[in-house]
């Protein structure tokens, strides 16, 4: 179906909201679930109603398959980087939040991913500096690029 962003963001698929009738979906601000529920849900760290909600949203709204949202920007740091393997290349930028330096130099550099060189992506060495055979991350912020 070929609709518009207001569409898309308001009618946006599963609603959670049972038969109760409701036009919106409730906020759920619950912690836990109970086990065996029909939506799958457990506890909200991994998914809740909401989250699902949003993913689907940012999902059609980007025109995309799938979407994740995080509860923190280091847990949605966390989930790229573990997608990496050791020796890995990753070019960060140099203007990085100070907690993400410290994660790729302090924790991440522990699984033998170092990050090559703190550089500008408006710089012309950047785009010389990931080569062609070898995966690689380009970590800048807000954005991120990875290819495999």
């Amino acid at each position: 179906m070929n609709t518009g962003l207001n569409t898309r963001v308001i009618h946006h698929g599963d609603s959670f909201a049972g038969d109760t009738g409701t036009v919106m979906p409730p906020i759920f601000p619950t912690s836990t679930f109970a086990h065996g529920n029909a939506g799958g849900f457990d506890y909200t760290r991994s998914g809740n109603p909401n989250f699902r909600i949003l993913d689907g949203v940012l999902a059609s709204v980007e025109g995309c398959a799938h979407a994740t949202v995080f509860a923190s920007g280091v847990s949605a740091i966390t989930a790229v980087v573990s997608q990496l393997k050791q020796g890995d290349l990753v070019l960060c930028e140099e203007n990085l939040y100070g907690c993400t330096v410290r994660l790729f130099e302090q924790v991440f550099a522990k699984f033998g991913l170092k990050p090559r060189g703190w550089t500008s992506p408006s710089r012309p060495h950047w785009s010389r500096s990931k080569p062609r055979s070898q995966r690689w991350c380009g970590w800048r912020a807000p954005l991120t690029l990875c290819s495999r």
